[in-house]
């Protein structure tokens, strides 16, 4: 069954989403920047 969430629960995904999306990113760039030769 679905359940329709309540906006602040959206709101909230949606930042957690967010955050984690760019958290992510960051964490690819600096592996990149520490390993240069790998890639």
């Amino acid at each position: 069954m679905y359940v329709e969430l309540p906006t602040t629960d959206r709101k909230f995904l949606s930042i957690f989403y967010m955050s984690v999306n760019r958290i992510d990113r960051s964490l690819r760039i600096l592996s990149l920047f520490q390993n240069p030769k790998r890639n």
